[in-house]
């Protein structure tokens, strides 16, 4: 009985050993990542417009054909999925950049000169103007990632069994140096999250890493290879520990999402918690904007029982544009007909046809003001455009 007892114990410790050691640095498909490395490098594949323009996808879309949208922070194009292709499209002329094949769910590098495609199993990296492959991220998820700057990307390499757990990885493009950041989230999470990577003040070549468990401080050391990541401190436990994430996404240094009907602001470091009351409005959805100060939120209201508020048998989305700084409101045109699709950026929303991409339009001069008295006008508008009775 001694000897099974202390069998066990040693085979507990074996693989509390394994599971908690990293697996050194490793160059991974040098060649392919040097590619990505110069294309990451490269200018913007079409510059932001001053003015954006409607446009049609570059192949038919019927009713709920279109399935997904992605436009990059610093590239003036839009990502059009259908449901077996995708196309790349001028924002600002509405010209087709390219085309090709491809499961909805792709995004693009900020300077939407790299394609991240989905193919079920793996991400690929894809030139995004000629659709060649560069790379394969094995089990990679596309909600798993974030790019650090114009040179990397973390991500997490799904784990096989107990003796090779998922890892939070870096992948240096110029030389392919893949080096693992963290076992996942230690252990204390099964699904982990890359929630964004954000410089840390005043500390050049160090990072914030925000994950569903943990915010780990990280920097990038020099070695024969490359740049590898090291964690530097474990910061705190996550916010989203346990959690699920969906909705949520980091706009400067806030991770803002809807909760239960209303605006959630989450502090990136400091994990303090925002929650921006909407009287007499259910919150259904937000949005990054350009403009790091707004953030774009859309839903219904609601009548004196809690129901959707109906004009003519409808429920009208109403779009607004909250700013960070002073909290203040600004409305939007309202919607008898809800896009059909809501873009991640101010650029553009489709209608519910999913026929045109249309450019959200901006809130006019004095539009702003506080909360309660910019829902109360906007309610009454709404209330207005009811057809009169006969």
């Amino acid at each position: 009985m001694r000897f099974i007892v202390l069998a066990a114990v040693l085979v507990s410790s074996l693989l509390a050993v394994a599971c908690s050691e990293l697996p050194p640095p490793r160059v991974v498909d040098a060649p392919g990542s040097a590619r990505i490395a110069g294309l990451l490098k490269a200018p913007p594949l079409r510059p932001v417009p001053d003015t954006l323009v409607a446009f049609q996808p570059p192949y038919a879309f019927r009713n709920n054909a279109f399935l997904s949208l992605h436009i990059p922070s610093e590239a003036g194009v839009a990502l059009v999925y259908g449901k077996e292709r995708y196309g790349i499209v001028d924002t600002g002329t509405g010209d087709i950049v390219a085309t090709g094949a491809g499961i909805p769910g792709g995004m693009l590098s900020p300077n939407g000169r790299v394609l991240v495609q989905p193919t079920g199993d793996a991400l690929e990296l894809r030139a995004a103007e000629s659709g060649e492959l560069l790379a394969t991220l094995p089990g990679a998820k596309r909600d798993w990632l974030s790019w650090v700057e114009d040179a990397g990307m973390v991500y997490v390499v799904p784990g096989t069994g107990p003796f090779d757990e998922a890892r939070i990885v870096y992948r240096h493009f110029p030389t392919g140096l893949e080096s693992s950041v963290a076992t996942v989230a230690d252990g204390d999470d099964a699904e982990p999250r890359v929630l964004g990577v954000l410089p840390v003040p005043d500390r050049p070549g160090h990072y914030y890493l925000e994950t569903r468990a943990k915010l780990y401080e990280l920097t990038l050391e020099k070695r024969e290879q490359g740049l590898a990541a090291i964690v530097v401190a474990t910061v705190r436990d996550g916010f989203f520990k346990g959690q699920a994430t969906e909705g949520y996404r980091v706009v400067g240094d806030l991770i803002v999402g809807i909760e239960d009907g209303t605006l959630q602001l989450l502090d990136f470091l400091t994990l303090a918690r925002t929650e921006v009351p909407l009287p007499g409005f259910v919150a259904t959805g937000s949005s990054r904007v350009n403009d790091i100060d707004r953030v774009l939120v859309s839903g219904h209201f609601v009548d004196g029982d809690g129901d959707s508020l109906k004009v003519d048998g409808r429920v009208p989305v109403q779009r607004f544009y909250y700013r960070l700084s002073n909290g203040h409101l600004a409305a939007l045109p309202a919607e008898s007909d809800p896009p059909f699709y809501s873009a991640a950026h101010e650029t553009g929303y489709l209608t519910r046809d999913g026929i045109t991409l249309r450019p959200y339009e901006l809130p006019p001069a004095g539009a702003e003001g506080e909360i309660a008295d910019v829902l109360a006008a906007a309610r009454a508008e709404v209330l207005a455009s009811a057809e009169p009775s006969a």
